[in-house]
């Protein structure tokens, strides 16, 4: 599931790439799909599952949820306009050591020293991707600094919705997180929205269905059935494969070349995956923790 996800990921780094080059507008684009997937992910909650309800208590840790949400939108669309896409790649490579630092003192899990060795080699094979993309690292502080925040939160949204996996499937949780992002964001892009022309080609237009219902609707449910399974620490190591995919993408749709040190990057993270195994069936996880 998890390389399932990672591939739709990968490929939406292309898709966003091309449709915020072609005519969309940034908080167009991330605003509009968040609110199509949130209203898929009521209608699917509904019919298949009969009921859209949560519980009170539960909304806190869904308004965090939205909150990290949309401070990794909105600062992940700003990045790439500042910071290059081999950085991007790099910085986003130390999720799994943010994701296992929340988790831990969220006490949802303790990462073992197998899994610390395999972020530390994963995070070398991002490096290999990352300087073989075009063999330099952007210095520029302030997308640096929108890409570390975006990591950040994407890290603690999906630490923070892994005790509700136990309580809701993937699909109630989404409907609910999304749901309360798309609120906001649509408030914040409101002047973008009002500037959009929906005059696109029919590849910006395929782009974004991409975009919507295979990135953002069927892989989060995957994704969160799979942090269900592993845990979130060891499933977000699986996020750095999306950079080496996503050059197999330019290779295949934008006809950029992949270097010898993507290569050997993607083998490598691929080898920290691997490396990721526990000897048991799970992370050992933090005792006296409902």
């Amino acid at each position: 599931m998890l390389v399932i996800t990672m591939t739709f990921w990968g490929g939406n780094f292309t898709a966003t790439k091309y449709a915020i080059t072609h005519g969309v507008h940034p908080l167009a684009y991330s605003s509009s799909r968040y609110t199509i997937a949130a209203i898929i992910f009521f209608g699917l909650s509904r019919v298949f599952e009969g009921s859209v309800r949560i519980a009170r208590n539960d909304f806190g840790v869904l308004a965090l949820c939205a909150v990290g949400l949309v401070a990794n939108q909105v600062c992940f669309i700003y990045a790439l306009r500042y910071t290059s896409t081999a950085s991007a790649a790099l910085l986003f490579g130390t999720m799994p050591i943010f994701a296992a630092l929340i988790s831990f003192f969220a006490g949802i899990e303790r990462p073992t020293r197998r899994f610390a060795i395999a972020a530390v080699v994963s995070l070398v094979g991002v490096v290999f991707v990352a300087v073989g993309t075009n063999g330099s690292l952007s210095s520029n502080l302030k997308g640096d600094a929108l890409t570390m925040v975006a990591v950040i939160t994407w890290a603690f949204y999906s630490v923070m919705a892994t005790p509700m996996m136990t309580r809701y499937s993937p699909i109630r949780l989404s409907a609910y997180a999304f749901g309360c992002t798309s609120l906001v964001m649509l408030a914040i892009a409101t002047p973008q929205l009002k500037t959009q022309t929906l005059h696109l080609s029919h590849t910006v237009w395929a782009t974004y269905s991409f975009a919507v219902v295979l990135s953002l609707v069927f892989a989060n449910v995957l994704w969160f059935r799979s942090i269900k399974i592993i845990g979130p620490s060891r499933a977000s190591l699986f996020s750095n494969l999306q950079f080496f995919l996503a050059a197999l993408f330019g290779v295949l749709l934008l006809s950029e070349k992949i270097t010898v040190l993507q290569v050997l990057g993607g083998v490598t993270i691929g080898v920290a995956i691997l490396l990721s195994r526990p000897r048991g069936s799970k992370l050992a996880p933090v005792e006296s923790v409902e």
